[in-house]
């Protein structure tokens, strides 16, 4: 017996256990080639190659649930198959620059800055048109009543039907977020991962959250807000959910909360996404992308970052380039952060990223 892991649960799964092929929610019925395997029992070494998620067939990617379900007396495991490119959450952060809100994939966690409102909603209705288009639950929410957020989908194509059946859900954001929670974003952040498995349990093969966050980000410490979003990344990328937050940039803190996401878009010509991006995962900072002229801003993110490690280990490995400037402030604030349980460890620097921090004086934090 193995366990597999699938929908924030675990099963025990034999090695010659089957599947059963089902279609997600929302995706039109494929060619008569493929429905034919829809609801058939399978033995696991058919679709191994591509349980996955990486191969697709016919322009479909078939993705493991890690659900059972009794068919004819037996324990098998639910495959789904819909539109290929939804993608899987990945090992590998991404850190980017997007230039719209399309091409996400699941485990992708955006900040989206805006100046204007309606650019914003316009790229969230292409958002959740592709989330639609792949077969996953969606939820929208913004200031305003009910009403008003389903106004600012006008133009999303099957919207009304979405809202009948389920599929799309509509969430001022008074009732999503509770005041209180932002100094509890554990608990916050349970409430999408329970969100999330529900999605999955019911069918669907993943979940899409779309949330301008500016009233909150207005009323609340920015402290606490950048709490929640280091905790809803790592989240995030564990999970086949899709989440983005924006901000006006005129919102506090605009800038850090931007650095706290591993994609990015700001609609400023003049001032684009941030090169880089600071997460935490496994015990552990990370700091990936580019640091150069933007040395200005990573440094408080890793404050933030590193608020409640009692010894920071900073993991370099998604760090692309680090300029010597950069690598001198950084090695500055490394000294600053030893503390009575030791000195910061700096892992996973390439040779070149090595080679700026050693000249920079920091040779004794790099493993």
């Amino acid at each position: 017996m193995r366990v597999a892991a699938g929908a924030g649960r675990a099963y025990a799964r034999d090695v010659t256990q089957k599947v059963v092929l089902r279609l997600a929610p929302g995706v039109p019925p494929p060619d008569p080639g493929l429905r034919l395997l829809l609801g058939t029992v399978l033995h696991r070494d058919v679709l191994e190659a591509f349980a996955a998620g990486t191969a697709t067939l016919d322009g479909f990617a078939v993705l493991p649930t890690g659900r059972l379900t009794p068919v004819d007396g037996e324990q098998v495991e639910v495959l789904l198959l819909q539109p290929a490119g939804a993608g899987t959450p990945s090992d590998r952060p991404r850190v980017a620059g997007l230039p719209s809100l399309t091409g996400l994939g699941h485990g992708d966690h955006v900040c989206w800055t805006y100046r204007s409102h309606e650019g914003y909603l316009a790229a969230a209705r292409s958002c959740l048109a592709e989330g639609a288009g792949r077969g996953e639950r969606l939820l929208h929410a913004g200031a305003g009543s009910a009403e008003q957020l389903r106004d600012e989908l006008d133009g999303l194509p099957g919207r009304d039907a979405m809202l009948a059946s389920g599929q799309l859900s509509l969430h001022p954001l008074g009732t999503l977020y509770e005041a209180a929670a932002w100094k509890r974003p554990d608990e916050q952040v349970a409430r999408f991962r329970r969100a999330t498995e529900r999605a999955l349990d019911d069918g669907w093969p993943g979940m899409r959250v779309v949330a301008d966050m500016t009233p909150l980000a207005e009323v609340t410490e920015l402290t606490a807000v950048a709490a929640y979003e280091l905790t809803a990344d790592a989240m995030i990328a564990d999970h086949r959910l899709v989440g983005v937050c924006a901000y006006s940039e005129q919102a506090p803190g605009a800038r850090l909360v931007a650095a706290l996401h591993r994609q990015q878009h700001r609609d400023t010509v003049a001032d684009g996404a941030l090169p880089f991006a600071v997460w935490r995962r496994d015990g552990r900072i990370h700091l990936g992308g580019q640091v150069g002229a933007a040395a200005d801003d990573v440094m408080p993110a890793l404050e933030v970052a590193a608020a409640s490690a009692d010894r920071v280990t900073l993991d370099l490995s998604a760090l692309v380039s680090l300029d010597h400037d950069a690598a001198r402030r950084l090695a500055g604030w490394l000294e600053r952060r030893t503390g009575p349980a030791g000195a910061p460890r700096v892992t996973g620097a390439s040779a070149v990223v090595r080679r700026e921090l050693v000249a920079a004086g920091a040779a004794w934090a790099v493993a």
